[in-house]
């Protein structure tokens, strides 16, 4: 199994907070941030703490209440970042419900993606070589006995010429 590294990480929030999805709300930033940060030190935020270190001072407990939304507003922000800008990067934030951790995890399509590109050139001269023995072996082989086939019979006693088509 592959880790991620902070690296990985770090790389991937910034691409996040550089995108369209993040570009207009500067607290939804900030939270992101912070979560991040806490989830690299194992360390899991409480509402309290979020109110007080992302939005600056201790909020009451009616304004704690609106932490709660902006952790659903982050959730969805990063739905809709994964589902367009960042459907190509690295690490996969999220934020299960019913809490304030950050999970990180490995983009699988983007790690599926570079295992089939790096076996793409062994694939394809894998296909070259089975065709062109496939060839020579058509060709050498006396072909009188198809002409009796059922399945070849009409090609072989028609005047017209063979067309073959190759589609996906």
């Amino acid at each position: 199994k592959l880790m991620l590294n902070i690296q990985q990480i770090n790389r991937t929030l910034q691409k996040a907070l550089n995108s369209q999805c993040f570009s207009k709300s500067v607290v939804l930033n900030e939270l992101l941030k912070y979560l991040v940060e806490k989830s690299i030190k194992g360390e899991i935020p409480s509402e309290f703490e979020i109110a007080c270190e992302v939005l600056g001072n201790a909020q009451s407990p009616t304004k704690e209440k609106n932490i709660r939304i902006y952790i659903y507003n982050l959730r969805k922000k990063l739905d809709d970042y994964y589902k367009k800008e960042g459907s190509v990067d690295e690490v996969i934030f999220s934020i299960p419900k019913g809490g304030y951790e950050l999970i990180f995890r490995q983009n699988r399509k983007v790690i599926n993606q570079a295992k089939i590109t790096k076996l793409s050139p062994y694939i394809l001269g894998f296909s070259f070589v089975v065709f062109v023995l496939a060839t020579i072996v058509f060709i050498s082989k006396d072909k009188s006995h198809l002409s009796q086939s059922y399945l070849w019979k009409d090609i072989y006693s028609s005047n017209f010429p063979v067309l073959l088509v190759l589609g996906d």
